[in-house]
Protein backbone atom coordinates (compact mmCIF):
# COMPACT_ATOMS: atom_id res chain seq x y z
CA UNK A 1 0.00 0.00 0.00
CA UNK A 2 1.04 3.53 -0.64
CA UNK A 3 1.10 6.25 1.98
CA UNK A 4 -1.49 8.98 1.35
CA UNK A 5 0.14 12.22 0.23
CA UNK A 6 -2.57 14.40 1.78
CA UNK A 7 -4.04 15.59 -1.53
CA UNK A 8 -7.83 15.63 -1.81
CA UNK A 9 -8.80 13.74 -4.94
CA UNK A 10 -12.40 12.92 -4.11
CA UNK A 11 -13.81 16.36 -4.94
CA UNK A 12 -12.75 16.18 -8.59
CA UNK A 13 -12.84 12.43 -9.17
CA UNK A 14 -15.77 12.47 -11.60
CA UNK A 15 -14.45 15.52 -13.44
CA UNK A 16 -10.91 14.15 -13.85
CA UNK A 17 -11.68 10.52 -14.67
CA UNK A 18 -14.99 10.84 -16.52
CA UNK A 19 -15.04 14.39 -17.83
CA UNK A 20 -18.05 15.36 -15.72
CA UNK A 21 -19.07 19.01 -15.54
CA UNK A 22 -16.80 20.93 -13.15
CA UNK A 23 -19.43 22.31 -10.78
CA UNK A 24 -19.80 22.05 -6.98
CA UNK A 25 -22.82 19.72 -7.27
CA UNK A 26 -20.79 17.06 -9.08
CA UNK A 27 -18.07 17.28 -6.42
CA UNK A 28 -20.64 16.91 -3.64
CA UNK A 29 -22.21 13.88 -5.36
CA UNK A 30 -18.81 12.16 -5.56
CA UNK A 31 -18.16 12.90 -1.88
CA UNK A 32 -21.56 11.62 -0.76
CA UNK A 33 -21.35 8.45 -2.80
CA UNK A 34 -17.83 7.53 -1.72
CA UNK A 35 -18.50 8.26 1.96
CA UNK A 36 -21.64 6.12 1.71
CA UNK A 37 -19.69 3.28 0.08
CA UNK A 38 -17.04 3.34 2.81
CA UNK A 39 -19.72 3.46 5.50
CA UNK A 40 -21.27 0.30 3.99
CA UNK A 41 -17.92 -1.48 4.29
CA UNK A 42 -17.82 -0.84 8.02
CA UNK A 43 -21.54 -1.35 8.64
CA UNK A 44 -23.50 -3.22 5.94
CA UNK A 45 -26.77 -2.12 7.57
CA UNK A 46 -26.06 1.61 7.41
CA UNK A 47 -28.85 3.50 5.64
CA UNK A 48 -27.66 4.99 2.38
CA UNK A 49 -30.44 5.50 -0.16
CA UNK A 50 -28.45 7.01 -3.01
CA UNK A 51 -27.15 5.57 -6.23
CA UNK A 52 -24.43 6.94 -8.48
CA UNK A 53 -25.89 7.10 -11.99
CA UNK A 54 -23.06 7.42 -14.49
CA UNK A 55 -24.27 8.52 -17.90
CA UNK A 56 -21.89 8.84 -20.81
CA UNK A 57 -20.73 7.40 -24.08
CA UNK A 58 -19.07 4.07 -24.57
CA UNK A 59 -15.38 4.08 -23.74
CA UNK A 60 -15.28 7.12 -21.44
CA UNK A 61 -14.25 4.96 -18.47
CA UNK A 62 -17.41 4.48 -16.39
CA UNK A 63 -16.96 0.75 -15.88
CA UNK A 64 -13.18 0.98 -15.51
CA UNK A 65 -13.51 3.59 -12.76
CA UNK A 66 -15.98 1.44 -10.81
CA UNK A 67 -13.83 -1.68 -11.25
CA UNK A 68 -10.79 0.15 -9.89
CA UNK A 69 -12.71 1.61 -6.96
CA UNK A 70 -14.46 -1.64 -6.08
CA UNK A 71 -11.61 -4.06 -6.62
CA UNK A 72 -12.63 -7.49 -5.41
CA UNK A 73 -15.98 -6.07 -4.24
CA UNK A 74 -17.03 -4.99 -7.75
CA UNK A 75 -19.41 -7.05 -9.86
CA UNK A 76 -21.24 -6.67 -13.11
CA UNK A 77 -22.64 -10.21 -12.91
CA UNK A 78 -26.16 -9.22 -11.80
CA UNK A 79 -28.37 -9.23 -14.86
CA UNK A 80 -31.81 -9.35 -13.26
CA UNK A 81 -33.49 -9.30 -9.88
CA UNK A 82 -35.70 -12.36 -10.37
CA UNK A 83 -32.84 -14.84 -9.90
CA UNK A 84 -32.25 -15.71 -6.23
CA UNK A 85 -28.53 -16.30 -6.84
CA UNK A 86 -28.14 -12.66 -7.88
CA UNK A 87 -29.07 -11.56 -4.36
CA UNK A 88 -26.11 -13.52 -2.99
CA UNK A 89 -23.83 -11.82 -5.52
CA UNK A 90 -25.16 -8.40 -4.51
CA UNK A 91 -24.67 -9.13 -0.80
CA UNK A 92 -21.00 -9.90 -1.43
CA UNK A 93 -20.43 -6.84 -3.60
CA UNK A 94 -20.02 -3.17 -2.80
CA UNK A 95 -20.12 -1.82 -6.32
Amino acid sequence: TEKWDGRNRIDRMLQVYLGAEDIPLVSKIAQMWLVGAVAKVYDPYVKFDYVLDLVGGQGVGKTSLLQKLGGEWYTDAVTDFSNKDNYDIMLKSLI
